[in-house]
């Protein structure tokens, strides 16, 4: 009978059944979750501080906060994938918004890492927790204040084409790992963004496909990953291209509005992932920011947070409380990452 060995520092453990070392790994990674999210946590919200920003801003400041355009300045951010101008006037900077999960991505040199399915197979939160250090330094180096990474989605479809980015086929794991990584990258001053919410487990036909998942299924498999990252502090969450249930990943409102911020308590603001948009709708079902917030050959629907929104607000369609409502959540991590003092994170 072949005996397997599980070695934990200073005891090593013997058994004849694999399933026991496979509870004991589990135990210690649930340990792990919870202790990072002890760890680390942002500072308190100055919430009278964002109520009064927001009580001086125009409409049309406002929405400019609700969507992405193109940098201005693209030597600046090193050609960032994505762009927020900020509110110059009232002491609010820019955002820029880099790739990804195995580095950043910009037009400079950067660490290439490993990628997360390696980093995952070191079942280590520690490693993980390094990792995310790296990735956070080097984007706020870079001019980066928001990461579009870590991915958490479970490797389902084994020829998807980006499984080497999520953290493997184990929700357990993933969400160790992630709130470690997540830990090391916000540390740093840089806001991490967990994608993509959810259920999104293969390229083919992801725009459209619509994944048919009960409530017991999402919640033992595809959601605690992201939960895990909403414990540890996770500034933002990128909503998926694919419908959930028949409602698309960024204007569903049972994960949004439901799961991510009644169950969970997430402070942090959603935004599509590119192009991810379908409707005005999205607004009161819990999308706070659409990217990348111009038009595409690929995606030539207008952008529903600019002037589709405008027009809504000033024919009384929809409430600018709506859009305060909306933009807050931005607000309230660039307060909590301290860069509402028109500033950003130095390295």
């Amino acid at each position: 009978m072949r005996v397997w060995s599980l070695t934990v520092n200073p005891i090593t453990l013997r058994t004849p059944d694999l399933a026991l070392c496979c509870m004991l790994l589990r135990t210690f990674l649930s340990f792990s979750i919870a202790l990072s999210a002890c760890l680390w946590w942002p500072p308190s919200v100055r919430a009278a501080d964002v109520d009064v920003l927001l009580g001086q801003m125009t409409l049309d400041e406002k929405l400019a906060l609700l969507h992405g355009r193109k940098d201005p300045e693209p030597a600046i951010g090193f050609d960032s994938a994505g762009y927020l101008p900020g509110v110059p006037r009232l002491g609010i900077p820019p955002l820029r918004l880099t790739d990804g999960p195995a580095g950043i991505r910009t037009t400079q040199s950067a660490t290439a890492l490993p990628a997360p399915v390696a980093l995952a197979a070191s079942f280590d939160p520690a490693v993980a927790k390094r990792y995310g250090e790296v990735l956070g330094f080097e984007g706020v180096a870079r001019n980066q204040q928001v990461l579009l990474s870590p991915m958490v989605n479970l490797v389902r479809v084994p020829y998807a084409g980006r499984n080497f980015e999520t953290f493997g086929e184990d929700p357990l794991l993933a969400g160790a790992i992630v709130a470690a990584e997540i830990e090391g990258i916000q540390q740093n001053g840089m806001m991490a963004t967990v994608k993509h919410f959810a259920a999104n487990n293969q390229e083919q036909d992801r725009l459209t496909i619509d994944a048919i998942v009960d409530e017991r299924t999402l919640h033992e498999l595809y959601l605690p990953a992201f939960e895990a990252a909403v414990k540890a502090g996770v500034a933002s969450v990128m909503c998926a291209y694919n419908q959930i249930n028949g409602q698309f990943g960024c204007e569903n409102t049972h994960l949004l509005q439901d799961v991510l911020r009644r169950d969970w308590g997430f402070e942090g603001f959603v935004m599509t992932d590119w192009w991810a948009r379908h409707s005005l709708d999205a607004l009161a079902n819990g999308l706070n920011v659409e990217m990348p917030g111009y038009t595409h050959p690929e995606y030539p629907v207008d952008v529903y947070f600019d002037a589709p929104l405008r027009q809504a607000v000033q024919q009384g369609r929809i409430a600018e409380s709506a859009v305060d409502a909306t933009v807050r959540p931005l607000l309230v991590m660039m307060d909590r990452f301290n860069m509402l003092d028109g500033s950003v994170p130095t390295p």
